[in-house]
């Protein structure tokens, strides 16, 4: 199934749900900082039966991953491999 994100923002808190099943997966609280926002506090699904969660590292490079593609629309490839290298 296509990977497809409903995200929307309460204040300073980000909330991304799997559109098709509706479970918040993610939620990030920013935080003013110089330049604009930075993430201050991410707390992630951790129902096995909900979301299979494999390594720590890989749900925060899926989440900066969501964040950059699907709500700001940018995409550094060669970023993204050099943080994919040191995960592997």
């Amino acid at each position: 199934m296509d990977d497809k994100w409903f995200a929307f923002v309460d204040d300073d808190r980000l909330h991304l749900h799997r559109s098709w099943t509706g479970v918040q997966e993610f939620q990030a609280d920013f935080q003013p900082c110089d330049g604009g926002r930075r993430i201050a506090k991410v707390a992630i699904e951790s129902s096995r039966r909900r979301y299979r969660r494999r390594y720590e590292d890989s749900d925060r490079l899926l989440l900066e991953l969501l964040i950059d593609t699907v709500l700001l629309g940018s995409y550094d490839v060669s970023r993204w491999r050099h943080l994919y290298e040191q995960m592997t």
